[in-house]
């Protein structure tokens, strides 16, 4: 298993399509828990009953479990792990295991250029963010089946995983002429 990145996703010049093809995986255990309150009534014996509490929902994804594009987006791809739920993973999500970032901010000093007609093709990569798809948690919440969740554990750095030898099959084909003759 290796993680799926922006890179790879450039460089075997995937479309969606063909994204929504691959088999993902988590990385992490994802914990998401929320916390609601209720409030119930009932009316016993001609009087009115009230009882408040809180509900405690919690949902976890083990670390590997499979998952099925139902979604893509140029910088997104929103995953299902169960049918009728799906989960944003988004490159260069905030988490303590942020992707890097690459900026040419010109500060420092380059190296001489080795390859000087490959430089258009650099130059348009480092422009890029560049790394893992992460889920997505904007503003320390997780929005999944339509409500906020909190994130807990190593779910802020969940990222999406796939088997890497899908990506490495060969397919080779040889043909054998017979020549021409006169």
């Amino acid at each position: 298993m290796v993680p799926f990145t922006h890179e790879m996703r450039v460089d075997h010049d995937l479309s969606d399509d063909e994204v929504t093809q691959l088999q993902f995986y988590t990385s992490h255990d994802i914990k998401l828990r929320r916390e609601a309150k209720s409030k119930a009534r009932r009316i016993d014996d001609g009087t009115l009953k009230l009882r408040s509490g809180t509900k405690i929902e919690e949902v976890f994804i083990p670390a590997n479990t499979p998952g099925v594009v139902v979604s893509v987006d140029p910088g997104a791809i929103e995953v299902s792990f169960e049918r009728g739920t799906s989960m944003r993973f988004v490159v260069g999500e905030e988490g303590p295991s942020q992707p890097l970032v690459i900026e040419s901010s010109g500060s420092f000093a380059r190296p001489p250029r080795a390859f000087p007609a490959d430089e258009a093709r650099v130059e348009s990569v480092l422009d890029e963010v560049i790394g893992s798809y992460f889920v997505s948690t904007r503003s320390g919440q997780l929005p999944f089946r339509g409500l906020l969740w909190e994130p807990e554990g190593e779910t802020v750095q969940a990222h999406l995983m796939i088997d890497a030898s899908t990506l490495e099959e060969v397919v080779e084909e040889r043909t054998t002429l017979g020549g021409r003759r006169l």
